[in-house]
């Protein structure tokens, strides 16, 4: 059967357990995952990764980072290109 290529936007923690099932679906082509930027986080401001770039990083899964998907255009051409 043919790969479906998927392209994964999240953040939070309660989505990961779809990413990593996504990730190892023998039927599933992750493409790219994308999620919010760094944010300070706590009374310390202090700069924190999204849940689901954390995981990417242990998983070692590319992921992209934006504010907004609707205006990205560097986001835009890695999809058209993968």
């Amino acid at each position: 059967m043919k790969k479906i290529n998927c392209i994964f936007l999240g953040t939070p923690e309660f989505s990961i357990p779809v990413l990593e099932t996504l990730n190892c679906h023998p039927l599933v082509n992750l493409v790219e995952v994308v999620t919010m930027p760094d944010r300070p986080v706590g009374r310390g401001q202090k700069m924190a990764s999204p849940a689901i770039a954390k995981c990417c990083q242990d998983k070692k899964i590319n992921f992209y980072q934006t504010s907004n998907v609707n205006t990205d255009e560097e986001l835009m051409k890695r999809i058209k290109s993968s």
